[in-house]
C-alpha cells in the first residue's frame, strides 16, 4: 500500500473513532481500532495486548469488542475465566502469541479493513474450557502448546516482521482447532462419547473423525473455495485415516443450495447437526466415506448440517 493511502487510512480511522454493528436492539461487537495505535511524527506504533477487556456488555482487546454470544459464552465472565484458565493450562507463551496476532490485527485493518482475527483465540478458549468439564481436553492442551510455543519461540529470536507473514498460518490453526470444539461440544449434545486426540482429531463413538475449517478467511461458493472443500475432506479420508469427515464451511452452506428447507422452527438449533452426524456415523461404519457439513450462525446460533457420501459431494460441487 501507498504511504499515503496509508495515512488516509489511519486519519479515517482516527476520525469514524468506532463502528457498532446493533441487531435487534443489542451490541454485536464494536471496533474502535483508534485506541489500538498512535501515529506520530511519521511513526506507527500499534497497542498489541493479551489481556481481555470488558466495554459497555461487550469484550475483547486492541479495539476489538464482542457480544459474548458471539464467543460461544454466556457472559463476559465466562469468557475472563476461559482466557485465564487456557493461560494456566498452555503457559505464557499462549499470551504472548495474542500480542503477535492482535498486533497483526490492527496493522491489517489499517491496511485493508477490520478483520475479525482477535475473536479467533478468545472463541477457541471458551470452547475447549467448556470441553474441559466433561471430557479429558489433554491431548488438545498439549497439540496447542506444542504449536503455539514452537511458532512464537521463532517469532521471538528473529526479532522481524516474519511474524506478520505467519500470522495466517496461526489464524488457520486456531480456526481449525475453533472448529474440533464446537463439532465435539455438539457431539456431547448429542449424547455420544468424544475423545480428543490429534490424529484424527476426534473419535466419536470410537469412530475416527477429522474436522477442519476451510472457511476460516472465506466461505464464498467460488469454484476454489468448493475445491478446496473436497480437497480437505479427501485428504483426512486418505492422510489422517479418518472415517468421518466434519467441515466448518459457514454460509456457502445455504447459498450452495445443500442445506434443506426446514419444516419447523424448532429445528433450528442442535437438532440437524444430531441428525446428520448420526447418519454420518452409520455410514462411516459401513466404509461409505461420511462428509458432515455443517455452519453454525454466531448471530442467531442456529445449527445447519447435512452428511453426504464423498462421492456424492463431489456431485453436488462439481458445477461451482
Amino acid at each position: 500500500m501507498a504511504s499515503n493511502q496509508f495515512e488516509v487510512n489511519l486519519q479515517g480511522i482516527k476520525t469514524l473513532k468506532s463502528v457498532s454493528l446493533v441487531a435487534d436492539g443489542i451490541t454485536q461487537f464494536t471496533f474502535a481500532l483508534c485506541e489500538a495505535f498512535k501515529f506520530e511524527g511519521g511513526t506507527l506504533t500499534i497497542i498489541s495486548e493479551s489481556d481481555l477487556h470488558e466495554r459497555d456488555g461487550l469484550i475483547g482487546m486492541s479495539g476489538a469488542y464482542f457480544h459474548p454470544a458471539l464467543l460461544s459464552a454466556s457472559s463476559c465472565d465466562e469468557v475472563f475465566d476461559a482466557w485465564e484458565w487456557i493461560g494456566k493450562e498452555v503457559g505464557d507463551s499462549f499470551y504472548q502469541m495474542s500480542h503477535f496476532l492482535t498486533g497483526a490485527f490492527v496493522l491489517r485493518a489499517i491496511k485493508t479493513g477490520v478483520n475479525f482475527a482477535v475473536m479467533a483465540p478468545i472463541g477457541m478458549a471458551v470452547k475447549l474450557h467448556k470441553l474441559s468439564k466433561s471430557i479429558d481436553t489433554k491431548p488438545k492442551v498439549k497439540e496447542l502448546k506444542q504449536f503455539v510455543k514452537g511458532n512464537v519461540k521463532s517469532w521471538n529470536r528473529d526479532q522481524t516482521l516474519q511474524w506478520y507473514d505467519n500470522m495466517d498460518a496461526m489464524a488457520r490453526f486456531l480456526c481449525n482447532l475453533d472448529a474440533e470444539f464446537e463439532f465435539a461440544l455438539f457431539s456431547l449434545e448429542c449424547g455420544l462419547s468424544v475423545r480428543l486426540a490429534k490424529h484424527p482429531d476426534i473419535f466419536l463413538e470410537e469412530i475416527p473423525v477429522d474436522i477442519k475449517n476451510p472457511s476460516w478467511d472465506c466461505s464464498l461458493p467460488t469454484h476454489n473455495y468448493t475445491r478446496k472443500v473436497i480437497e480437505h475432506a479427501e485428504g483426512a479420508f486418505q492422510e489422517q485415516d479418518a472415517k468421518l469427515v466434519g467441515l466448518s464451511i459457514g454460509m456457502a452452506l445455504i447459498m450452495l443450495g445443500l442445506s434443506k428447507e426446514r419444516t419447523s422452527k424448532n429445528r433450528i438449533g442442535r437438532e440437524e447437526f444430531c441428525i446428520a452426524l448420526k447418519k454420518g456415523l452409520i455410514l462411516a461404519k459401513d466404509e461409505r466415506k461420511p462428509v458432515l457439513l455443517f455452519y453454525h450462525d454466531p448471530w442467531t446460533g442456529d445449527v445447519q448440517a447435512i452428511t453426504e457420501t464423498m462421492e456424492d459431494l463431489i456431485e453436488d460441487l462439481g458445477g461451482f
